[in-house]
This record gives structure tokens, C-alpha cells and sequence, in this order.
């Protein structure tokens, strides 16, 4: 992310995942207003949409945010620090 912040600074929207899965309406709004879209309630009831999926995700679609990931990465974070410094010398 280093790399793509170096290119694209602000205009790259951060989103952490178990934030939204906790407390999606703060994080969706702050998605919606980086966006620069207005506000619609309808963001929070998804899984209800009308709306004709045409994806081969189209079954996750209307199951609501995929909870069981959220903290999982705390499994590799000894992992992740041990290898931090490779990437911050390289960039």
C-alpha cells in the first residue's frame, strides 16, 4: 500500500474490514462520503435490495457482511511483523 499511497494519496480510501462488520453505518458513510455521494438508508439494508445481481457472487450478495473473517488476521500478526522490515527497506 506504501507504493499506491505514493501514487494516489488521498483519492485511495482505507476501509478496516472488522470496523465495518462491527459497526457498518459509520464506515459506510464515511465510504459514501469519500465517494462523494449522498447518504441513503438503503446502503445498510443491502441484503433486501430489488435489485438484479448479475455476478457469480450473486448468493453473497444478499447474506449480510461475511463476519466470520473479522479478526482472523490477528492469527499472522507475529508473521507480519517479522517480515515488515523486508518490505518497508524495499518500499
Amino acid at each position: 500500500m506504501k507504493h499506491w499511497r505514493a501514487l494516489f494519496g488521498d483519492s485511495i480510501f482505507t476501509l478496516d474490514y472488522d470496523a465495518l462488520v462491527k459497526t457498518p453505518e459509520p464506515v459506510m458513510r464515511k465510504l459514501v462520503d469519500f465517494l462523494g455521494l449522498p447518504w441513503d438508508d438503503r446502503c445498510l439494508d443491502f441484503r433486501n435490495a430489488d435489485m438484479m445481481v448479475k455476478t457469480a457472487s450473486v448468493w453473497q450478495v444478499r447474506e449480510g457482511l461475511y463476519e466470520f473473517s473479522s479478526g482472523r488476521w490477528q492469527n499472522y500478526a507475529s508473521l507480519v511483523e517479522n517480515i515488515r522490515p523486508l518490505f518497508d527497506k524495499t518500499g
